[in-house]
């Protein structure tokens, strides 16, 4: 999954930036009503992957089937590259924060779920950005999917939030860090995240994938698969451990 912290895309002299992701000086066309944290949109997988400009959609019931919860707006300084700034504030843990879920105590979150932040630009006057969460189903190597839910993120069942966690398929001899593939929890043989480690609540620079290593090994436990950020997830502020079992 990626994030990162809250980073200002400054427009660079010679730094070459398309020129429809600046900040336009005329609105263009769009829905009479900006989006609003809280709001909920039926967004296509398409319109989600490619992120962009927002699309000229109006809110859906979030008690309705729907993809999109926008959890921050914000305005869009001037001579910005406004897609790169829009996915600077749009951190996964902003959007985790903001949804109350995978919320790390001592460093370990139990039991993630599948939820991750999308952005856009926002074309009004004055310019600016949304960010949201989305439920996602993986497919190996393919960008993940939306999953439609019938509630806020916040207000899920216990049921509905169980169908989130990361459960991907070990048939065929799959390993823990392929590409998932989404399968239910109840599904076996899987591979199951159990536990994420955050490791910015242990260490303040990234010690060492020996030193993480080693203490993966303690905090996951014997049977577990641990998975080991890299450099650019510490740089991005979000290095993250996760912990696989597999359920033959």
């Amino acid at each position: 999954m990626r994030s990162g912290p809250l980073l200002i895309a400054a427009l660079v002299a010679g730094l070459a930036i398309p020129a429809n992701a600046l900040v336009p000086a005329v609105p263009a066309a769009a829905s009479d009503r900006a989006p609003q944290v809280g709001d909920c949109f039926d967004l296509s997988d398409s319109v989600l992957q490619e992120g962009g400009w927002w699309p000229d959609v109006e809110p859906v019931p979030c008690t309705t089937p729907h993809t999109y919860e926008v959890t921050q707006v914000g305005l869009l300084p001037q001579d910005v590259d406004a897609f790169a700034f829009a996915r600077d504030q749009c951190s996964a843990l902003a959007v985790w924060t903001a949804v109350g879920v995978n919320q790390p105590v001592a460093g370990i979150v139990t039991d993630p779920v599948r939820i991750e932040p999308r952005s856009f630009g926002v074309r009004r006057q004055p310019a600016a950005w949304v960010c949201g969460a989305v439920a996602v189903d993986f497919n190996g190597r393919s960008a993940p999917t939306a999953v439609q839910l019938d509630s806020p993120v916040e207000g899920l069942a216990r049921r509905s939030t169980a169908g989130l966690r990361h459960c991907s398929s070990a048939a065929d001899g799959r390993r823990a860090l392929a590409p998932p593939i989404t399968v239910t929890c109840s599904t076996r043989p899987r591979w199951q995240a159990r536990t994420w480690i955050v490791w910015t609540a242990f260490y303040d620079d990234d010690p060492g994938r020996a030193e993480l290593r080693a203490r993966a090994a303690q905090l996951c436990g014997s049977r577990a698969v641990a998975s080991l950020p890299n450099p650019a997830d510490w740089d991005e502020g979000l290095p993250i451990t996760r912990c696989h079992l597999k359920y033959p």
